[in-house]
């Protein structure tokens, strides 16, 4: 029972999520949340707090997350865009698959560059 469990969490598609997840995470900034420990905000000009550190060489631990599951749905957008793409026998399912990652990248880039526009602006 147990090499069952072991044999599939080494399954090839198990490890494909697993190095997915870890890729998207380090190029979203963990590496400087790590290094750096930075809060959950910052403070800005007018006396106020901000989730979003105005500033290229900064980034705040919430950014991080933020950045993290935007880029995974991205991704994943990506991923249901190459399985629709395949020959199917379900062409109505197909349709719905594609149309909703179209609108998963799209929606997810928008927010990505709403992001990078706040954070320099």
């Amino acid at each position: 029972m147990s090499k069952d469990i072991f044999k599939e969490l080494l399954s090839r598609r198990v490890l494909s999520w697993l190095a997915l997840a870890v890729v998207i995470f380090l190029t979203s900034g963990a590496f400087y949340v790590v290094v750096e420990n930075p809060g959950s905000m910052v403070s800005t000009s007018s006396g106020g707090s901000s989730f979003i550190a105005r500033s290229s060489s900064a980034q705040t631990s919430v950014e991080l997350i933020v950045v993290f599951f935007l880029t995974l749905g991205g991704s994943v957008g990506f991923i249901l865009l190459e399985s629709a793409m395949k020959k199917t026998f379900d062409p109505s399912g197909a349709k719905v698959k594609y149309i909703l990652a179209i609108m998963l990248i799209v929606v997810t880039l928008l927010l990505l560059e709403y992001l990078a526009y706040a954070k320099v602006s």
